[in-house]
C-alpha cells in the first residue's frame, strides 16, 4: 500500500488576513511551458515532470527504478460559489520498475508542481502544460541556522507553503510540510510585518504529525506562494554550514 496523502483547504472567500483580490493575484495562462530543473548526476536519467490538464494526470519519468517519488504542489481549482486551494503532498512508489509514476487528479492551469526522487534527490519542477512557471531564486543569505542548530528561512511574503523532502529517510517520514502565515504562531518572528521567518523544526509530517529532529545536507526545501504560485527550491547542503546544524 503506497504511503501518500493530500492536504486540502477550501477557501470560498479566499481570505488571508483580509479580502483576497482575485484579479490581482490570478495566475494568468501563458503559451505552453514545461520547466524542468535537474539536480541529478549526469550518469542518471533526467528526471522530468509533466502536469497535463487534458488528461488530469501528473507524470514523473526518469526516476530510480523501483524507488519512490515525493510529489508536492499547490493548486487553485474553481468550485461552485468560490475557489478551492489544495496543498498536495504525495509519495508515489514505482511499483513496476519502469522509472515512471503518475498521480491522477484534476490539473488546473493555476497550479505548480515539484517532484523529488527519494533515492538520489533529483528534482524537477513544472507548471501545467499551457500554464506559467514562476520560479524564483532563494539565496543562502535567506536560510540561516539559529542558536539551537535549526535551519530557518526568511521570506518577504504574507503566506508560504513550505515542504521539506528527505531522500533516503529510512524509517523517518520523507515529507514534512507547513503553511506559514505572517504574524501567526508559525511565523517565528511573531510580528505582523509582511515577512515570514520559518523554523524547519516546526514543519510536520502530514500522516503522523512528527516534526524533523535533525537536518541533512541532502534535504530539499521547496517553498510555494499560495497566492501567486511562485516557487523556490534548494538543497540544504548548498546553503548551510557543515557544522552547527542538528
Amino acid at each position: 500500500m503506497s504511503d501518500e496523502w493530500t492536504l486540502a483547504a477550501v477557501d470560498f472567500a479566499y481570505v488571508l488576513g483580509g479580502t483576497f483580490d482575485l484579479m490581482k493575484h490570478r495566475l494568468l495562462a501563458a503559451p505552453v511551458l514545461l520547466a524542468v530543473l535537474l539536480s541529478c548526476p549526469a550518469s542518471t536519467l533526467a528526471l522530468t515532470l509533466e502536469a497535463n490538464p487534458a488528461t488530469s494526470t501528473v507524470t514523473v519519468t526518469g526516476a530510480t527504478a523501483n524507488g519512490s517519488i515525493a510529489l508536492v504542489g499547490v493548486t487553485h481549482d474553481l468550485v461552485p460559489f468560490g475557489h478551492s486551494r489544495a496543498e498536495i503532498a504525495q509519495v508515489l512508489p514505482d511499483t513496476d520498475g519502469d522509472g515512471a509514476v503518475s498521480f491522477a487528479r484534476s490539473v488546473p492551469l493555476n497550479s505548480v508542481w515539484a517532484a523529488v526522487d527519494l533515492s538520489n534527490g533529483a528534482l524537477a519542477v513544472a507548471a501545467p502544460l499551457g500554464g506559467e512557471l514562476r520560479e524564483v531564486v532563494k539565496t543562502g543569505a535567506e536560510v540561516t541556522v539559529n542558536a539551537s542548530g535549526v535551519p530557518q528561512v526568511t521570506d518577504p511574503r504574507e503566506a508560504l507553503n513550505l515542504f521539506l523532502i528527505r531522500p533516503n529517510s529510512g524509517a523517518a517520514p520523507p515529507i514534512y510540510a507547513s503553511t506559514l502565515r505572517d504574524g501567526t504562531a508559525v511565523d517565528a518572528d511573531g510580528a505582523l510585518d509582511g515577512a515570514l521567518l520559518g523554523s524547519l523544526d516546526e514543519l510536520s509530517a502530514p500522516t503522523s504529525g512528527d516534526h524533523p529532529t535533525s537536518f541533512g545536507s541532502n534535504d530539499v526545501l521547496i517553498g510555494i506562494d499560495p497566492w501567486s504560485l511562485e516557487i523556490f527550491h534548494l538543497t540544504l547542503g548548498t546553503v548551510l554550514p557543515a557544522r552547527g546544524v542538528r
